[in-house]
């Protein structure tokens, strides 16, 4: 794979993952939205995937009482499946361990298989559904992670790290 950077979003970079989010999903967030997401670091953090200087994705976290909730994860179409998704992902759940994060949760549509999979790999299991949860009717799945804190997770979280630095 192609060195992908991984790095915190700034407002500098919010036109560009307008863009991807308008490619990637059916009703994206608004730039003011993320803009407001930006301007509370402390309970928020955002990385942008760039390729040399395109942007190839971008993650978000929302940071409460020792839990936190993958907010977005999107992978611009020409860079799905070359690993931009596992490096967001691991970089938003070693940033999560960082700030004394336990737990992570998040929503996925039902439909998308390839963002589930991806997320069980990182050690996200079902928990439930959330039904139309999305405004197209569609149900989204309610995943959760074990203690990020234990020896086990970090253990694995070590192991999916090792096998990314080898792509």
């Amino acid at each position: 794979m192609t060195r992908v950077q991984i790095l915190l979003m700034t407002p500098e970079d919010l036109d560009e993952v307008h863009a991807v989010e308008g490619r990637v999903y059916t009703q994206p967030w608004s730039v003011n939205l993320f803009r407001g997401e930006l301007m509370m670091p402390d309970k928020r953090v955002y990385l942008v995937a760039r390729v040399q200087e395109e942007l190839a994705g971008y993650a978000g976290l929302m940071i409460v009482d020792g839990e936190a909730h993958v907010t977005t994860l999107a992978v611009d179409k020409p860079w799905q499946r070359q690993g931009v998704g596992s490096l967001l992902a691991l970089r938003l759940i070693e940033l999560a361990m960082l700030k004394r994060v336990h737990w992570l949760t998040l929503e996925v549509r039902e439909s998308n298989v390839a963002a589930r999979g991806l997320y069980e790999r990182f050690g996200f299991n079902k928990i439930g559904l959330r039904p139309k949860y999305y405004s197209d009717g569609e149900d989204a799945v309610i995943m959760w992670t074990n203690d990020i804190q234990s020896p086990e997770y970090k253990g694995m979280l070590a192991e999916k790290k090792a096998e990314l630095e080898k792509c």
